[in-house]
């Protein structure tokens, strides 16, 4: 009822959250358990170095964050030194990688070629 009304009046904006719960090695795994099964919700123990990868996955996930590897032509991808960038409204596309790289490249660009998960086909020929 109340974030209908929020709605309505406009005047509050929701944003996203992770819960994040320390020291879970002073409980028990049932309890460990029941806590995580919140998709907004992680578990770890810095002392134990334990679920600092589920959060960080989850922390990714949760902004829309990707890595883009860039690579010359006939040269292999540099696995080293990614593009992070997050996606907006629009989604992510080839223009906000560009961009994110130097704004001068818009000029001299033609076409990019894309592999992944993300495309129909790979390589995937896109302007």
């Amino acid at each position: 009822m109340d974030d209908l009304i929020d709605v309505i009046e406009g005047n509050r904006k929701y944003i996203k959250c992770i819960y994040v719960y320390n020291k879970i090695d002073t409980i028990s795994i049932e309890e460990v358990d029941a806590v995580s099964q919140d998709p907004y919700s992680a578990c770890i123990s810095v002392h134990l170095d334990l679920g600092l990868e589920i959060l960080r996955q989850k922390i990714w996930k949760a902004l829309g964050m990707v890595r883009i590897y860039t690579k010359k032509r006939s040269e292999r991808p540099d696995f080293e030194d990614p593009i992070i960038l997050t996606q907006g409204r629009g989604g992510l596309t080839v223009y906000h990688a560009i961009l994110q790289v130097h704004k001068d490249l818009l000029n001299d660009f033609g076409s990019a070629y894309i592999w992944g998960r993300s495309c129909k086909f790979s390589p995937m020929r896109c302007g």
